[in-house]
Parts: C-alpha cells; structure tokens; sequence
C-alpha cells in the first residue's frame, strides 16, 4: 500500500508521521521520541527506529475503502468515498518491539537490556535496523553495545552484548563500543559503524566478525553502493569517507581546526576537534558539519548533514567531476513543509529511500519527513560549476 501512497505526489517535504511533540503513542496520530532511523520491511511497511522511546516503530499504510455501504460503526471517520473521488489513506503507528519501563531524570524513557518476547524486549538507544538476506529484522542496539535481531515474535541478541570493548571473533564472543548504523551488501555481508572504536566492523555470512578499516572519528552513517564500494559519515572529522579494496579515502569534506579559525583563537575552545561547516561545491571543497546517515538513490549519495539541518547529496556531472549540492534544507533548524529549497529540519539524523522517495528521520523535530525525488533536483547549480 505504500507505493500505491506515493504515486503522484509534488516534489515538496510532507511529514511522512509524527506530530511533533515527544511521546509514544501509537494509532493515527503516532508519537517520536528523537527518531534515528528509517528502513522498509519485505511488504513495503515503513520501520522506524524510536530512539529515545527505545522501541522499534511500524507505520502501516490503510486506504479508505468506504463505499455506499460502509458500516455505521466504521472505525475511522470519514465521507463515503465516491467514484472518481481521489484516494485516501491514513497512516497507523505500531509499536513492534520494546516496551517502557520508567522516566529519567530528564524525562526521557530509561533504556535497559533484555531478550525475550516482543513486547517484554529492551533496548538502550537504539540507533539503526535493517532487513537481512534471510528477512529478519535486525536493530544496532547502540547503548547496549550489541546488534539485535528480531526472529518469529522473539528479541534475541545476534551479536555483542557482551558490554564495551573492541573485540573481534565469532558473534557469541565479539564486542563493540556504541555502534550506530549497520549495511548489507549484495552476499549478505553485514557492515557496521562501531562509532566508540573509530570503525568499522564486518559480521560475514557465517557469523564472524573482523574489523575492515580504522581511523575514523566517531563514524556514524554507512552505505554500499551497487559496486560494493563502503561509503562512511566520519562524522567527528565532518567528512564523508570511503572504503575500497581495503584503502580509506576522502570522498568529501574537509577538515577546520580551532586554530584556523580567527574568531576561534580567543574563545576558550578546550580541544583541537575539527569544527564542522557549510560550503556546496567541488567534492574537496565542501564542508559539512555533524554528517550522519547515509543512502543512496541511483549513482547518488544522499546524506544527513545534521548540524547544517540540511540534507545534502554527493553527485557526479557529465565530465565525471563529483559536486556537493544541497538537496533539501535552508540551514537552520525549524520545522516547514514546502518545496525543497524552502524546507527546515531540526537535527536530521537518518536518511533511507524507498520507491524514489526520500524518508528523513528528521530527529530534533520528533517526526518522519518525506521528499519524493527526481532527477531535477540533483541538477548542478552553474555557479557551483563555475568553482571547478
């Protein structure tokens, strides 16, 4: 039902869910709480990653069939729907996996670890999921130090788990340190940033685990492309890197120190952390500030720029150059549907495409926002050529 959903629709952000404000509801009016991650099922049903509610969220999408004969004691209301009239749909909330057990300090659902049933399950920040080659769910249970999977009506722990630590070896035994997004490439292979070890782990089909590349500075975004080439959101050195034939290499961004900054010299700047930025144009010369998820709709690499608010794309023009453009976002945080130059986000995190449309896990703002894409979007503006 969801491509049937997105037939048609403008090239302008819509909220996708979400109502704004924190909360777990469920049902047509569902509720977020700092949403990470978005990622589709096998049918086509949207998930969506609840961080700080720590829980696992389905949104199902239901087309209004009354007719004539609808029953008085339908669920939803609404007016018969007419031949010729054009289609409605809601959209439903289910929570899927998780539950809540109590409130911190801070107001925010306390995270806790347990296996078990669906609905007894527990999560600490959870942060990102996917669909494995055997369609089962699985969620990188950030906090927990721990990859989760997701089997018939149980939660079970697939990898980690084990608490902090940087371990290689067989599942059952591996630890990791705060990882946050997880890929699969086309032999089922999975990849995951292991943001609090500055890498990036690899769990094979038969369940080991090794680590493919180092160096990075809390990595927080992951994506394969159709040729298997691993592109990362580095995101404390606000670049976007590459992994290739085992070599690491800068795709895009460019690092700023305290230091190079005049305004910075005096201002009690307590480290030497690069600082982030904004600049569209050649690959080399952009600037990014905060880079998280990561997805890739054809040859394009869409990424949440998340302290720009913006979300940005790596593309290639016809002389084989590669260009960062904005896609989306007008640079400071807010909340504003309308075509895409217009549009605001607060703080997006997540990033996934499904049936040529763009869904943001636009967290800041509690909601899922969507974007449906073409190719008119991605086009260069002349004067970011002009910079080459």
């Amino acid at each position: 039902m969801l491509r049937e959903f997105l037939l048609g629709l403008l090239i302008a952000v819509f909220t996708f869910v979400g109502t704004g404000s924190h909360g777990a509801n469920d049902g047509i009016f569902g509720q977020f709480n700092l949403p990470r991650a978005i990622f589709s099922g096998p049918d086509g049903e949207i998930f969506v990653v609840d961080t700080f509610n720590n829980l696992l969220r389905r949104v199902d999408i239901i087309e209004d069939l009354c007719d004539e004969d609808c029953e008085e004691d339908c669920e939803i209301e609404h007016e018969p729907v007419e031949e010729g009239e054009p289609r409605r749909f809601r959209k439903e909330t289910e929570t899927i996996a998780g539950n809540i057990l109590m409130i911190d300090h801070q107001n925010f659902p306390r995270g806790f670890y347990r296996d078990g049933p669906l609905e007894n399950a527990l999560f600490n920040r959870p942060t990102d999921g996917i669909i494995d080659s055997e369609g089962r769910i699985l969620i990188v249970d950030s906090q927990n130090h721990a990859i989760r999977i997701i089997i018939g009506e149980n939660v079970f722990t697939f990898a980690g788990g084990n608490g902090a630590g940087h371990k290689d070896g067989h599942v059952d035994e591996a630890e990791f340190n705060r990882p946050t997004s997880i890929a699969m490439d086309e032999d089922g292979n999975l990849f995951i940033t292991d943001s609090g070890n500055d890498a990036v782990r690899k769990i094979d089909t038969e369940g080991e685990v090794s680590t493919i590349a180092e160096g990075f500075n809390y990595p927080t975004g992951i994506a394969i492309n159709s040729e298997g080439v691993i592109f990362v959101s580095d995101t404390g050195n606000h670049k976007i890197r590459m992994i290739q034939d085992g070599e690491i290499s800068t795709l895009s961004g460019r690092i700023i120190l305290p230091e190079d900054v005049e305004w910075l010299h005096d201002g009690g700047y307590w480290d030497d952390e690069p600082i982030g930025g904004f600049a569209d144009g050649p690959a080399d010369y952009a600037l990014f500030d905060t880079p998280t998820g990561l997805a890739f709709w054809n040859d394009k690499l869409i990424i949440a720029d998340t302290a720009n608010h913006k979300i940005r794309a790596i593309i290639t023009d016809d002389y084989g150059y590669k260009f960062a453009i904005t896609l989306a976002g007008v640079g400071h945080a807010d909340y504003i549907n309308d075509i895409p130059e217009a549009a605001a986000f607060h703080l997006p995190m997540g990033v996934y495409v499904f049936e040529d449309t763009l869904f943001i896990a636009d967290t800041g703002n509690n909601m899922i926002r969507a974007l449906p894409l073409d190719a008119e979007i991605f086009e260069i503006e002349e004067d970011e050529e002009d910079e080459e």
